[in-house]
């Protein structure tokens, strides 16, 4: 039988390695929650103040770019400027950017994101039995989410104009 060595303990690879698994599925999530197809490329900035961090990531960016499809990866401190019109996601060791600018259009992206939920509300409004069936206060209510997701979708439509800029 093999005898534990302690030389061969990797347990500070091992916790790069996941936490540079737990980035390149953030840039993945990402990537889907504003619908980039998965051939396109993206350029991703990431923010950690671990020193250790910095290195092992730059020292895989290959696997950045084969593993998230991104273009260019940059690795700064979280004092750094965060790059403009981008999503993002933060982990506890990581803050995960993805520049939107040129990959797809943010104008339609946002209006679809605000208007889903109210046309939902607005198609069960609409729906007869619903009306018919459901008890006064429900219907109350969904009447008052939809008046919100309205204000709010409005809302964005005026933002949007600075967003652009």
């Amino acid at each position: 039988y093999p005898e534990y060595s302690e030389e061969l303990n990797y347990s500070s690879d091992q916790a790069q390695m996941n936490k540079f698994i737990e980035v390149v599925t953030q840039i993945r999530n990402l990537r889907q929650s504003v619908n980039i197809k998965p051939k396109d490329e993206v350029k991703a900035s990431l923010f950690t103040d671990d020193i250790e961090l910095q290195n092992y990531f730059n020292s895989h960016l290959t696997g950045f770019a084969d593993l998230a499809r991104a273009t260019t990866v940059t690795i700064e401190k979280k004092s750094a400027t965060r790059p403009a019109k981008s999503i993002m996601s933060a982990l506890t060791h990581t803050e995960v950017f993805l520049p939107l600018e040129g990959v797809i259009d943010l104008t339609d992206q946002i209006k679809r994101l605000a208007e889903k939920e109210y046309m939902k509300l607005e198609k069960k409004l609409s729906n007869e039995k619903f009306v018919a069936n459901a008890p006064d206060e429900v219907i109350v209510e969904v009447k008052e989410k939809a008046s919100e997701f309205k204000s709010k979708a409005n809302s964005i439509k005026e933002n949007l104009e600075n967003f652009k800029s």
